[in-house]
C-alpha cells in the first residue's frame, strides 16, 4: 500500500521516495534481522531458562512433594493425636456419664428409700397422733366423768354440810334450852368435843374442798359418817337435856315447896308474936354492877392526849370510830331478824344468795362478771333472785330487815374473800374489786359497811396500830390486832396471820385502783387519793415489825404503778423516803429471825430504783373490760 501511494506522486518525487524507501527497507530488514536475532536469542534464553526453570520446578516439585509428604505426615500425626485426644475425651466423657448414671441410680435408690422411710414415718406419726388423740379423747371422757363425779360428790357433800349445819343449830338450840349447863358439860364433854371437831371439818375443810372441786369418795364417806354420828350425838344430848331439865325442874320444885313451907311457918310465927304488926315487903337487894370498859371509850380518852399520835392519825381515828358506830347501828337495824327463830330458812336463803355469786366471781369474760354483778344488784335492790337452793323467786325484801341483813352479810363476805381467795390467788382480787366498786357506787351504805369490816378485820388499812388497853387480856388484844384463835385457844401462827393480812391488803388496794365500768358517770367511791393518804400516814408513824414491811410490799405491788403514773416526781420522793429513813426504822424494829418481809421489801424497792418504774399488777383488768 505504500508503493501504491508513492506511484501516484510525480517521477522525481518517486525516485527520491524509492531511494528513501530502499533505505527504509534496509533499515527495516536490518531491524527485522536484529529483531529475529533477538527473538532467537530470546528463544534460546527462554529455552535455557525454561530448562533451568523446569529443573528448578522439578526440584521444587520434588521438595514440594517431600514437604507435602512431610506436611501430610505431620497432619496425619496431628490427626492421629487429635483422634487420640478425642478418643480420650470421649472415654472420659463416657466414664463421667457412667459415673453420673451410677450416681443418679444411687440417688434414685436413695430417694426411693427415703420416700419409703418417710412414708413409714408418716404412718408412724399418724398412728402416734391417732393414739394421742384417742388417749386425749379417753382422758377428756375420763376427766369429764371424773368432773361429773366430783360435782356429784361436791353437791352431796354440800348437802351434807347444810344438813350438818341444821343439826348443829339444833344442837345449839338444845344447849340454850338446858337449865343446868354444868351438869350437861360434865355429862356430854366428849360429845361436845367431837361436835367441835366435826364442825371444823364440815365448816372449813369440806367447804374449801367443795369450792375447789377437790372432794373425794373418802370425804363423802366422812361426811356421811359425821352426819350419822352428829345425829346420834344430838339426839342423845336432847334426851340428856330433857332428863337434866326434868331433874332441874324437880329440884327447883322441891326447893320452892321448901321455901313456901318455910315462909308459911315464918308467917305463922310472926302472926303469933304480934297480930297488930304489919309485914312489910322486903326490898330487893341492889347489886353493884361493874362498869365494863369499852375499848372505844378508852381509846377516846387516849385521844385526848398526845400519846394517840404514836398509834394513829387523829382524823383517821375519827373515821374509824365513825365507821364502827355506823356498822353497829346498822347491825341493830336487823337484830330482830336474827332473833326470830322462824326466819332461820330465810336467813339461810340470804346467805346462799350472797355466797353463790361472790364465790363464782372470776375474770372469765365481761358477760360472766356482769351476770354476777346483776345478781348481787338485784339482791340488794330487793328484786327476785335465784338463791342457788332451788328457789327461783327468793327476794330479800320478803322481810323488812332482809335487805339490810344482806348488805352487811355481803360486805363481810367480800372482806372474807381477801382472807380466803386473794391470799392464795392474788390475781383474783381485780375481778372481785370490779364488782365491789360497781356495787359501792349504787349502794353507798354498802360501801361504808365494807370499809368498817375491812378496818375491823385489818386495822392496818387505816393505818391504826392499836395500843394495849388497861386490864386488856392477851386474847382480846391480839384479836383487836386481827389475829384469830382456834377452838382450843391457840393464837394463829405469824406466817398465816401475815398471809391473811396480805390478801386483805391486796384486795383493798385493788378496789382503790380498779376503774368504774364503761359509760359510768358517777365518781369513784375511793380513788387513788386513798392510796396517797394511806402511805403518807404509814410513813408518819413508827413502823411495827413484820406487818408494816408485808403490807408496804403488797401496797406498792398493786397500787405503786398507778401512784407512779398519777403523782410522778412527788411519789418518787416518797419512795426515796421509804428507801432511806423509813427503811432504817424498819431494820431497827425487826429482829434478825424475822427479816423475811423486810428483805422482800428491800429487793422490791431496789428493783423500782433500778428500772425507774413499777410494773402494772398481775391480773389487772383492761379499762374497757366491761
Amino acid at each position: 500500500m505504500v508503493f501504491d501511494k508513492n506511484l501516484r506522486q510525480s517521477p522525481i518525487q518517486n525516485c527520491d521516495s524509492i531511494s528513501g524507501e530502499m533505505e527504509q527497507y534496509e533499515e527495516n530488514r536490518a531491524a527485522r534481522c536484529r529483531q529475529k536475532l533477538l527473538c532467537e536469542l530470546d528463544s534460546f534464553r527462554q529455552l535455557s531458562c525454561q530448562g533451568k526453570i523446569n529443573n528448578i520446578l522439578v526440584r521444587v516439585q520434588k521438595s514440594s512433594h517431600s514437604a507435602a509428604k512431610e506436611k501430610v505426615h505431620q497432619q496425619e500425626n496431628v490427626w492421629l493425636a487429635n483422634q487420640a485426644k478425642y478418643l480420650k475425651e470421649e472415654q472420659e466423657i463416657y466414664h463421667k456419664l457412667h459415673e453420673e448414671e451410677e450416681e443418679s441410680r444411687k440417688r434414685q435408690e436413695q430417694l426411693v428409700y427415703e420416700h419409703e422411710q418417710h412414708a413409714k414415718r408418716v404412718n408412724e406419726i399418724s398412728r402416734i397422733i391417732k393414739g394421742v388423740e384417742e388417749r386425749e379423747r379417753e382422758n377428756e371422757e375420763r376427766n369429764r366423768r371424773l368432773h361429773l363425779h366430783k360435782r356429784m360428790l361436791t353437791e352431796k357433800c354440800h348437802t351434807y354440810v347444810l344438813e350438818y349445819r341444821t343439826i348443829y343449830e339444833k344442837f345449839l338450840e338444845a344447849l340454850k334450852s338446858c337449865k343446868d349447863k354444868r351438869t350437861l358439860g360434865e355429862k356430854c364433854a366428849s360429845s361436845v368435843t367431837k361436835l367441835r371437831y366435826f364442825s371444823e371439818l364440815m365448816n372449813q375443810q369440806i367447804p374449801e374442798k367443795c369450792k375447789n372441786l377437790a372432794v373425794s369418795d373418802d370425804d363423802l364417806n366422812t361426811c356421811t359418817r359425821i352426819l350419822e354420828e352428829a345425829k346420834l350425838i344430838v339426839e342423845k344430848m336432847e334426851e340428856d337435856i330433857k332428863l337434866i331439865n326434868r331433874e332441874h325442874d324437880q329440884i327447883a320444885l322441891s326447893a320452892k315447896q321448901k321455901e313456901e313451907s318455910a315462909a308459911a311457918a315464918a308467917a305463922a310465927a310472926a302472926a303469933a308474936t304480934s297480930t297488930h304488926s304489919s309485914v312489910l315487903p322486903q326490898m330487893p337487894s341492889v347489886q353493884e354492877t361493874q362498869n365494863t370498859t369499852n375499848p372505844n371509850s378508852q381509846l377516846t380518852n387516849v385521844n385526848n392526849s398526845s400519846a394517840l399520835r404514836e398509834y394513829v392519825n387523829e382524823s383517821v381515828f375519827k373515821k374509824y370510830t365513825s365507821l364502827n358506830d355506823f356498822q353497829e347501828k346498822f347491825a341493830k337495824s336487823y337484830e330482830n331478824l336474827l332473833r326470830d327463830q322462824g326466819m332461820k330458812t330465810f336467813r339461810f336463803e340470804c346467805q346462799k344468795a350472797v355466797n353463790t355469786p361472790v364465790n363464782a366471781i372470776s375474770p372469765i369474760s365481761a358477760s360472766h362478771l356482769q351476770d354476777k354483778f346483776l345478781k348481787l344488784h338485784r339482791l340488794l335492790s330487793g328484786q327476785a333472785v335465784d338463791s342457788g337452793s332451788g328457789r327461783s323467786h327468793f327476794s330479800a325484801s320478803q322481810h323488812p330487815q332482809g335487805i339490810a341483813f344482806c348488805k352487811d352479810l355481803l360486805a363481810k363476805k367480800f372482806v372474807g374473800q381477801g382472807d380466803t381467795t386473794v391470799s392464795c390467788k392474788p390475781e383474783a382480787a381485780f375481778a372481785i374489786a370490779a364488782v365491789v366498786v360497781s356495787l359501792w357506787v349504787e349502794f353507798p351504805d354498802f360501801g361504808q359497811l365494807l370499809l368498817a369490816h375491812f378496818y375491823k378485820e385489818c386495822p392496818y388499812l387505816l393505818p391504826f396500830f392499836k395500843p394495849r388497853l388497861i386490864d386488856q387480856s392477851d386474847v382480846d388484844y391480839y384479836k383487836s390486832l386481827g389475829y384469830r384463835y382456834s377452838e382450843t385457844g391457840e393464837v394463829e401462827k405469824q406466817d398465816k396471820f401475815l398471809k391473811r393480812m396480805s390478801g386483805i391488803m391486796h384486795l383493798y388496794c385493788a378496789i382503790i385502783v380498779t376503774p368504774l365500768k364503761r359509760h359510768s358517770t358517777k365518781p369513784h367511791p375511793v380513788g387513788i387519793s386513798e392510796a396517797w393518804r394511806w402511805i403518807a400516814n404509814v410513813i408518819n408513824l413508827d413502823p411495827r415489825p413484820d406487818i408494816c414491811a408485808t403490807l408496804l410490799y403488797e401496797f406498792l405491788e398493786v397500787a405503786g404503778h398507778f401512784m407512779y403514773k398519777y403523782y410522778g416526781q412527788i411519789f418518787q420522793k416518797v419512795l426515796h423516803l421509804l428507801c432511806t429513813e423509813y427503811y432504817h426504822k424498819l431494820e431497827e424494829v425487826t429482829p434478825n429471825a424475822a427479816r423475811g418481809p423486810v428483805a422482800r421489801l428491800e429487793s422490791f424497792l431496789q428493783k423500782i430504783l433500778k428500772q425507774g418504774r413499777i410494773n402494772p399488777p398481775t391480773g389487772i383488768l383492761p379499762v374497757d373490760f366491761w
